[in-house]
């Protein structure tokens, strides 16, 4: 770049060149731009950075229905079993309640916990 002389022709700067009044109307439009931008981004109601707050407690919310689901799954297939299959139910009935057929002998170990917590 060459250097300037005092006698070259001043630089040409469209903001420099305009009246006091105008550049004044202009840094104020660019500060208010500045500034609405600003609270749209940040502002504490409808924010961008509010809604990236919603998105990752929607992303926790629909992994816990996910869970909930799969648990519900599990469990209605435990009460169609506890329904509709004898042998299941009396597994349950002889290892949680510690439940015997009549004429059987039920033993118990000393030192052990009874099955059902009896």
């Amino acid at each position: 770049m060459a250097r300037r002389t005092p006698d070259d022709p001043p630089a040409t700067d469209p903001l420099a060149t305009q009246p006091p009044r105008v550049r004044l109307w202009t840094v104020a439009a660019v500060l208010l731009a500045i500034a609405a931008w600003g609270y749209l981004f940040f502002g504490e109601e409808g924010g961008w950075v509010e809604l990236q707050d919603h998105g990752a407690r929607l992303a926790e919310l629909e992994a816990e229905v996910a869970r909930l689901e799969a648990q519900n799954d599990s469990m209605r297939q435990i009460l169609h079993r506890l329904q509709n299959d004898p042998a299941y139910l009396e597994k349950l009935a002889r290892e949680q309640l510690g439940m015997a057929r009549p004429g059987e002998r039920l033993y118990r170990i000393r030192g052990q916990e009874a099955p059902g917590g009896r």
